[in-house]
Formats: structure tokens, sequence, C-alpha cells
């Protein structure tokens, strides 16, 4: 464990989470969490609870306190790579060709090259390189075996295909947390890592779940930092039932668009900036914008979905533009 926290530490300067929400870390993972629910709100939902179930791992396996934030953090950002996969396979409810799952395996690469870029994550690059590697050599994107990847990738790794096996997914219904965990030491010294496997069947199965337990704890918390400036996050520890495990997007998690609407500000009138600046900023509802500009509710939301059509067209040039870089 030593090795591997070390080597986590000698790639910050900084604390990953600090008190200050608006410091390096804390933007770059705002903008990628961004990223992935612009994405897909079912991948941002689920990255939050990989964090939360990573975490319990990293405390259980008796990591400090400092490093069970590193690989929470790390975790959140886990599947950053699948902006640069597109929506029809990452959606698709059966068997994927070899083409398609070709796309799938570039993820973690994708998700590396994003994550290096930003020098107050290099922490997080091994962690989102790995992390779909099989202790017996079987996994992708390199074929790598046992402890020749980092302990917090393997550690992701289970984290990662417990919560996919709680969560209704495109081409299969979720598990019950317990049958979750009964595959997950079945499958210690093929997929897994062989002691985290064993720890994680020595617990009590929904004791893993989160993050909405997590919120309550004593643990660290990777995700609490940026709620202020990631809202959508914030809404995912708060309703993970609702928002996540079912793939539903709620209207609220709109507020994560926020970040992009600054794409497109230099082409928006007076108008549309003032109904913004009242549903994103003040936080209104649109019947409350639309007593306030003394308008109608329909016209309030032509405005908004003008804007977010400009949003998407430029959110996709800004995702493609980064996966192509």
């Amino acid at each position: 464990m030593s090795e591997d926290t070390t080597s986590l530490r000698s790639r910050t300067s900084d604390s990953v989470v600090t008190s200050d929400p608006s410091g390096p870390a804390g933007e770059a993972l705002s903008f990628c969490l961004s990223l992935i629910e612009a994405k897909d709100a079912f991948t941002h939902g689920h990255s939050a609870r990989v964090s939360a179930v990573a975490m319990r791992i990293a405390a259980r396996m008796g990591f400090d306190a400092a490093d069970i934030q590193l690989i929470g953090a790390s975790a959140l950002v886990h599947d950053l790579g699948k902006i640069g996969v597109p929506e029809s396979v990452l959606n698709k409810p059966g068997r994927l060709t070899s083409g398609e799952f070709d796309a799938v395996r570039r993820h973690p690469e994708i998700g590396h090259r994003l994550i290096a870029g930003f020098d107050s994550l290099r922490f997080a690059a091994d962690a989102v390189l790995w992390h779909h590697e099989r202790w017996d050599g079987a996994g992708y994107p390199h074929r790598a075996r046992g402890c020749e990847t980092p302990l917090a990738a393997r550690i992701i790794c289970v984290a990662d295909s417990f919560d996919a096996m709680c969560s209704d997914r495109p081409y299969a219904p979720a598990m019950t947390p317990s049958r979750a965990a009964e595959e997950v030491v079945s499958c210690a010294g093929t997929q897994f890592d062989p002691d985290i496997a064993s720890l994680f069947g020595a617990h009590e199965p929904d004791s893993w779940l989160g993050p909405e337990s997590s919120c309550e704890s004593d643990l660290p918390c990777a995700i609490g930092p940026v709620c202020g400036i990631v809202p959508a996050t914030a809404m995912v520890c708060r309703q993970v039932s609702k928002l996540s495990r079912s793939g539903a997007r709620k209207a609220e998690m709109l507020e994560a668009e926020a970040p992009f609407v600054k794409m497109v500000a230099g082409s928006l009138t007076p108008a549309e900036r003032l109904v913004l600046e009242l549903y994103y900023a003040e936080k209104l509802a649109v019947s409350e914008i639309a007593d306030v500009l003394e308008t109608t509710e329909d016209a309030v939301r032509r405005t908004l979905d003008g804007v977010r059509r400009r949003v998407t067209v430029a959110r996709k040039a800004l995702i493609d533009a980064l996966v192509e870089a």
C-alpha cells in the first residue's frame, strides 16, 4: 500500500480536495464532471457512487484521510474518456460488435490523456488509465496483470463493477447488492485483486452503497468540496436513488449546463442573458421568470431551449476537439 500511496502523492503538490473549491483541483474537477454530465446523466451519477464505494474500500484497507480523498477524486473522473464514445454505443441495449467494443476500450486512454492535461489532477491519470485492467491480464487497454497496475486503479475497478452491477443498464437489469457482492468475491484472482475482493466480501453488501450515506459518515469526502461549483454533483449525493440508479434525468440537472453556457455568451442577446441570469444564477423557476419579465412561460421556455440548442452544438465541438487533440 505504501508504494501506491507514495506514487499518488508524488503526482500533486497540493491536497486534491482543498477547503477552497475554486482552487485548481476544484476547478479541474468541476470542468471534468461537467463534461461527464453533459455526455450522459447516468455516467455522472455512476461516477459519484463509484467514488463513494472506492473511498469506503480505501478506508477499510487502512489508507489515511489524504489518500482516501485522492482515490475518491480519481474515481470521480474514472470514466471521463467516455465523452469520446458515441452515445449509440454507450446506450446500446444488445451485445456490442467488435468495432463498438473497440470504441469503448478507447475510453481509459482518452480519459488518461485529458486528465494529464490538468497539473492539479495528475495524481488521477494512472488510475483512469488502468481501471479496466484485470488481475488475470485479460483487461484493457494494455492487458496488464496483477500488481502491474496501481492499487488505486484496482480499488476503482472493484467499485466500478459493483456499482454497474447494482444499476439498471441497457443490456442488463440491476442486481441486488448481495448478488453483486457475491459476483465480486467469485471473481477474486481473475477479474479483481484477490485481497480487495476478499475485503469486499467480508462486509455487509449494503455497507458499500453510496454516496448518500457517505455524506453523514466520518469518511473524508471527495465530492462535497466541489458541490458548490457543480450543482449536479451535490444533487447526486442527495438524491442518488432518484437521479442515477434509473438513469433518469431531472430538470434540475440542467444546471450542469451552466459552464457551457459561457461558451456561447458572446452570441446572446440582452434578453437571453437576463433569462439565463435568472435561471442559472438566481435559480428561479420558469413561472417565476415569466412573472419577473412580465411575459409568458412559453416565451421563457423558447428562450432557454434556443440557448440550449446552441450550447449543445458548442459543447459537441469542444468535446470533439478534446478527444481528437
